[in-house]
């Protein structure tokens, strides 16, 4: 599995929502935002600063770019909902927001994909299981299929190369891929 689908997605935040609310804003940020489980959480991950205006900034890793997108604010839907990133903004402006290590977000994620029924407890060997990252292939791969542009969405991951960004645009349908790619002008 390289990326989960908005099904796939809504069930594993509902799980996440069901069983504790910060874990779930990480969930959500992780993936309204394209972010690598290091720029949510730990030593690097968000401060309550960053999140000014309706806006969240990320210092982005591995050499990418700086990035400020819209937060996801849409009350009505509580699953896809980052309003209450506002609420701990404010209340929390030079700490971090999600406080604890890339290790236990692996832990609670494969708990919730177990429960929603996207792995097994014990998968086989060789086979994949939701992590994080795939959070941001997800964001990458439903972007790319909404806009069809390899530009939008280098600019939304922070990519400086659209090499970088060609690795997250995981296409099954051969004969799509080659005529992004064909058409590719950067």
């Amino acid at each position: 599995m390289d990326y989960l689908n908005k099904t796939q997605l809504r069930e594993l935040f509902t799980i996440a929502y069901s069983h504790n609310k910060l874990h779930h804003l990480s969930l959500i940020t992780g993936f309204w935002h394209g972010l690598r489980s290091s720029e949510v959480c730990g030593s690097k991950g968000i401060r309550g600063h960053q999140i000014f205006n309706g806006k969240l900034t990320v210092k982005r890793l591995k050499r990418s770019e700086i990035t400020t997108q819209p937060l996801h604010l849409c009350p009505e839907d509580v699953i896809f909902d980052e309003t209450p990133l506002i609420a701990m903004a404010k209340d929390k402006p030079n700490e971090l927001l999600f406080n604890w290590t890339r290790q236990r977000t692996d832990q609670f994620i494969k708990k919730y994909a177990i429960e929603a029924g996207l792995q097994l407890a014990t998968p086989p060997k060789g086979s994949k299981q939701v992590h994080f990252h795939q959070l941001k292939h997800s964001a990458a791969m439903i972007l790319f299929e909404h806009c069809q542009s390899v530009g939008q969405v280098k600019g939304f991951l922070g990519h400086k190369s659209a090499g970088s960004t060609m690795c997250y645009l995981v296409e099954h349908d051969k004969t799509k891929a080659e005529a992004v790619m064909a058409g590719l002008q950067l």
